[in-house]
């Protein structure tokens, strides 16, 4: 399974034949991984998923030339890993295959940006990264507006082992489709027709109803700058999308934080608020999700409860402190490639998607400049930890009295903020 290996796919934005793809063997020390083969993927590799049974690599590039001035791009390449030795190039894939009138309206879109799949790998859901907003370019006479979403394309023959796989159309749900149809989605006016930032992490989950949804967070230039003025450029995040009926995706709910709201843009310029967008996203459980946790760019981790997935709630944040690195020039904050000391007024930012530790009942996150953090959530109701359960019996001594029977709750007081167990 996916747990036995860890892949290293390296970002390049250069021709084909230079995408290392290294695979590594886990299964035992992994501290001591064991290298297993290294191979090149066919183009680059911005985003990329192995499928949970990990035999299966999807790869996106970005950047490049359009698919206008280049009907060979790549928009999405398959990598087979079913002998981790010696893994091969299964299939590329782009627009082109798409049914003429769905490729016509994703034509204005320079870039896919990520890319996972459904538990048995039979479904692929992409972010269009559209808009007129995007990172990498967009069509500066606003023809890429709509061409900004999901969209679910059918793998079954890839992870049934079919011989000359295909990838085959579902559907595509673009972002301006609530706006023009909130009978049907939930509209959330603060986010217009969503054309203002590009369709960014986009991730499967099955929450605790049961029921399978998309998650989605948005990006801009704007957003990832962390000043007040891109914040108010930037006017659309997260959505938490019904699949259901995978042929109609439905969006029931989005989430932005207090920060973002369009209501506190004034404020935030005249204050000068440093804060961003929410950027990755994390999982309490992918197969019975409640929380759904955003790493945020300038702004810290999000914990967002969706029991009810047409009300979301925050229920609480995390900020990391400014770190100092010794001996180190301060770091620029945008594009943020460098390391060193957060840069002087500003804040660290949350690069990977966090991670959750379901025995420990721990979070996982990594920041640019301030490296690994560990988070716990305090509330018992959020924090499984903190809300055990045990029973039984026994006896005092051989000669004691007869057996007792006990019951043991352990939890935080205080409602989890208090230091004490009760």
């Amino acid at each position: 399974g996916l747990g036995d290996i860890l892949v290293g796919a390296f970002k390049d934005f250069g021709p084909s034949g230079t995408n290392p793809f290294d695979v590594y063997d886990v299964s035992g020390d992994c501290l001591s991984p064991r290298f297993l083969s290294s191979t090149n993927t066919a183009s680059g590799n911005h985003d990329g998923w192995v499928t949970p049974d990990g035999r299966t690599y999807y790869g996106v590039p970005f950047g490049g030339r359009t698919i206008q001035q280049d009907p060979n791009r790549i928009d999405l390449h398959v990598m087979d890993l079913t002998d981790r030795s010696n893994p091969r190039q299964l299939l590329n894939w782009n627009r082109n295959q798409l049914p003429a009138a769905i490729r016509d309206r994703l034509v204005p879109t320079r870039n896919f940006h990520d890319v996972s799949t459904n538990d048995a790998g039979t479904r692929v859901y992409l972010a269009l990264y559209g808009g007129n907003n995007a990172l990498g370019g967009f069509p500066l006479d606003g023809s890429g507006r709509c061409a900004n979403g999901l969209l679910i394309l059918d793998s079954s023959d890839i992870a049934l082992g079919r011989p000359n796989p295909q990838l085959s159309y579902i559907s595509f749900l673009s972002w301006c489709d609530p706006e023009e149809d909130p009978a049907f989605h939930y509209y959330d006016p603060d986010f217009e027709d969503g054309a203002t930032a590009a369709a960014h992490a986009t991730e499967y989950v099955i929450h605790e109803n049961g029921r399978e949804y998309i998650v989605t967070t948005d990006e801009s230039g704007g957003g990832l700058a962390g000043h007040a003025d891109g914040m108010c450029a930037h006017k659309s995040y997260a959505r938490f999308i019904d699949i259901s009926d995978e042929a109609r995706p439905r969006v029931v709910s989005t989430f932005k934080p207090d920060v973002n709201k369009p209501e506190h843009c004034e404020r935030n310029q005249a204050e000068h608020v440093i804060g961003g967008m929410i950027h990755y996203i994390g999982f309490d459980d992918r197969y019975a999700t409640r929380l759904v946790v955003y790493a945020g760019a300038d702004y810290g981790m999000r914990f967002v409860d969706f029991r009810d997935p047409e009300h979301p709630k925050e229920i609480a944040y995390y900020k990391k402190e400014a770190h100092v690195a010794a001996d180190a020039p301060p770091a620029q904050l945008y594009p943020n490639f460098t390391t060193g000391s957060t840069p002087t007024g500003e804040l660290d930012f949350t690069r990977p998607d966090p991670r959750y530790d379901a025995e420990n009942c721990l979070w996982y996150t990594g920041w640019n400049q301030g490296g690994l953090v560990t988070i716990e959530l305090t509330h018992p109701e959020y924090n499984p930890c903190l809300r055990r359960h045990a029973s039984g019996g026994g006896w005092l001594a051989p000669a004691g009295p007869g057996k007792i029977n006990m019951t043991l709750d352990v939890k935080r007081s205080e409602g989890g903020r208090g230091t004490e167990i009760e």
